[in-house]
């Protein structure tokens, strides 16, 4: 009998640890499939520069800004910010590279050698790529003058002129 419920409760243990494992995937499996939309309010970017200065999205309201979430181990997301960057200065429009899980000293000296001119922001948590459903580099979103998204783009541009026909309404 003592044999008999121990096993019984050996076997609710076991469901409920398989419960609570399968809990955590279909949470996860939603939580992947709730990108931000298109006209939804952009999460809330506050993140300290390159220069240790805090910067805030808000500080930005009334402007466009196209947002550029980027590594330095990924090769597209190195070969697309010389022309974000030409980009931004032809159009006038406000970039911020959010660099993701690196130091200071490290993104510092990889913008200075490639020559970006924007300002880049430091991720180190990745929370901000978090709020953002950032699944993979690079992802670029544009935020309008009302702090909200207006559009996203996964993947590497492949000219100045994709970046421009993306920002023409907004610069």
């Amino acid at each position: 009998m003592k044999r008999t419920v121990q096993r019984y409760v050996g076997i609710v243990l076991l469901a409920l640890l398989a419960g609570a494992a399968l809990f955590e995937v279909v949470q996860k499996l939603q939580m992947d499939h709730e990108a931000i939309a298109i006209g939804s309010p952009a999460p809330a970017i506050v993140a300290q520069n390159t220069n240790g200065q805090e910067v805030r999205l808000f500080d930005y309201r009334g402007k466009p800004v196209l947002v550029q979430f980027w590594g330095s181990w990924c090769t597209s997301c190195v070969n697309e910010m010389p022309l974000i960057d030409q980009a931004a200065k032809r159009r006038g429009i406000q970039v911020l590279g959010i660099n993701v899980g690196q130091t200071r000293g490290t993104v510092k000296t990889f913008i200075d050698k490639l020559g970006i001119t924007y300002p880049q922001l430091l991720d180190p948590s990745g929370d901000i790529m978090e709020a953002y459903q950032v699944k993979a580099l690079p992802v670029t979103v544009l935020i309008d003058s009302e702090q909200k998204v207006a559009q996203i783009v996964t993947g590497q541009f492949a000219s100045v002129d994709e970046i421009e026909k993306l920002i023409e309404d907004y610069s």
